[in-house]
């Protein structure tokens, strides 16, 4: 059986108290470990398989195409008018001095997973934004960095916060367009105080590490975690 290495994202997790389980249990990959394979390398790799393109639009004009769809009755997601363009027109267009995003082209299917805590998800790919990988000044979002480095350092599941279930539909295309192995899912509900905030650390809140230090055990600690928002807490 091969090894399970599993990353938690969010750099405030600390990993760092699961490290007393020598034998037991998965491999834990610190999320603020650097990123193995440059930046710049990262784009050539989603350009030689095609699934990248640019887009001219700016923000305000983003926003008044979603108002107009919300009008419409329809979803407020982006209608490809920009795959629209030709070879010549997106180079006069660069020339009047346009710096384009570049968004990744979703295939129409249904995307679908068996979340490790919420059970089977899916998502129809029609209802979704095709996602800005490369912003306009070159800045790469927070997507393609993330599955190229997963795939980079092997990792077979990923465990995080409910905020990305959409960004897992994503990401599941993007693993399909790099010919890579497609992780197993977890997405784990908030930690709130008792008027449904998150925990801070201006609420005086307790860090896990401190919960280490006063006697809990690592797995108690992701038994508890596991539960929260299931029948069973």
């Amino acid at each position: 059986m091969g090894m399970i290495v599993i990353a938690f994202e969010r750099q405030n997790i600390q990993t760092s108290i699961f490290a007393t389980q020598k034998n037991v249990g998965p491999s834990l990959v610190n999320p603020s470990v650097v990123f193995r394979k440059p930046f710049e390398e990262i784009p050539v790799i989603v350009a030689k398989i095609k699934k990248i393109y640019p887009c001219f639009e700016n923000a305000e004009e983003l926003s008044l195409k979603r108002k107009t769809q919300l009008l419409s009755g329809k979803p407020p997601i982006y209608d490809r008018s920009s795959l629209k363009l030709t070879s010549d027109q997106i180079e006069n267009l660069i020339k009047k001095g346009k710096t384009p995003h570049w968004r990744f082209k979703l295939e129409e299917e249904i995307i679908e997973w068996q979340d490790l805590i919420k059970g089977k998800v899916s998502f129809d790919s029609k209802n979704l934004s095709d996602p800005v990988l490369i912003r306009e000044d070159g800045r790469l979002l927070y997507h393609l960095p993330s599955v190229v480095d997963d795939v980079e350092e092997n990792i077979t599941d990923i465990i995080r916060g409910e905020d990305h279930i959409t960004n897992t539909a994503f990401h599941i295309q993007l693993f399909k367009s790099l010919n890579a192995n497609i992780p197993r899912f977890g997405h784990h509900p908030f930690l709130t105080d008792e008027k449904g905030k998150s925990f801070g650390k201006r609420l005086g809140s307790l860090s896990i590490q401190k919960m280490y230090e006063e006697g809990f055990e690592n797995l108690t600690l992701l038994n508890y975690l596991l539960s929260i928002g299931t029948s069973k807490n």
